[in-house]
């Protein structure tokens, strides 16, 4: 299938992109030009940029963003496509009034088994007029949960032995609770510990229906009541909190908890509940 005038012109940015070419860049960008950049601490250059001097400062916090241009040197998959303006994903809906008039949205898809990149970029007259992004680094505590919980979706035991800390556990409560207390001190107990979130079809129905919810927590986080009497502060203080959920609108919904060691997910609590839809 052909290649788009606007499709091109965005595998030209990011091509001078990867290779940190500031001129190429310079001549395939329109202004003003702004990057947008969701859940991350966000450039400090003046933006937008309305000429190709103020575009410049905005290169330079690309090009110090090791993740993003990680992902851009060495990938697993990649690809590009044109996308209409009312199928924009949930991440950028935030932004949608700022989206340029007139200007075409092709968005690229970069994976690599650590880092996933969605990038929007809108095409004006050839050129580049905005880059939106979401990356999720899949080296951070948030990247790390959501890579287990991919896992479990997927049912793909030997990446959640890769992704798991040792000595694991696993808690449940609530509607469709399986698991109670489990635990698995190395990687070959790990099966039977997680049989009962393997072979849970509703938690399932509800990763698959849509992307689950993975959040940092800030300082003041406390672990909700319905988890409360399985915290220990000897097994887990040092460890990460990390609040997540799935839900299926047609089913049920799950709160989840997961506790983070430097080398991956430590624990597991969930909560299993059934809203009315009336």
């Amino acid at each position: 299938m052909a290649m788009s005038p606007e499709m091109a012109g965005a595998v030209q940015w990011l091509e001078a992109l990867r290779s940190r070419d500031k001129a190429a860049l310079s001549r395939s960008t329109a202004y003003p030009f702004e990057w947008l950049d969701a859940g991350r601490q966000g450039c400090t250059a003046t933006q937008p940029a309305t000429a190709p001097e103020g575009l410049s400062p905005i290169v330079d916090c690309m090009l110090a963003d090791e993740i993003l241009l990680r992902a851009l040197e060495e990938h697993d998959r990649a690809g590009i496509t044109a996308l209409p303006v009312g199928h924009l994903q949930d991440w950028a809906q935030t932004w949608r009034e700022r989206a340029p008039a007139d200007a075409t949205l092709v968005n690229a898809f970069i994976k690599r088994s650590d880092i996933q990149v969605d990038a929007d970029l809108w095409i004006s007259g050839g050129a580049v007029r905005a880059l939106w992004t979401k990356v999720v680094d899949g080296t951070s505590p948030t990247g790390i949960a959501q890579r287990w919980l991919d896992a479990l979706r997927s049912r793909d035991l030997s990446a959640l032995a890769r992704l798991t800390s040792y000595p694991f556990e696993v808690r449940d409560t609530g509607r469709e609770a399986a698991c109670g207390k489990r635990s698995a001190a190395k990687p070959q107990a790990l099966e039977s510990a997680v049989k009962c979130l393997l072979r849970n079809e509703e938690l399932h129905k509800a990763l698959a229906s849509q992307p689950p919810f993975v959040e940092a927590t800030g300082p003041d986080y406390s672990i909700p009541d319905w988890a409360e009497r399985w915290w220990q502060d000897r097994q887990h203080a040092t460890l990460t909190k990390i609040s997540a959920g799935a839900y299926d609108p047609h089913g049920f919904s799950f709160d989840l908890v997961l506790l983070l060691a430097p080398d991956g997910v430590r624990a597991v609590w969930k909560l299993g509940s059934l809203e009315s839809r009336n």
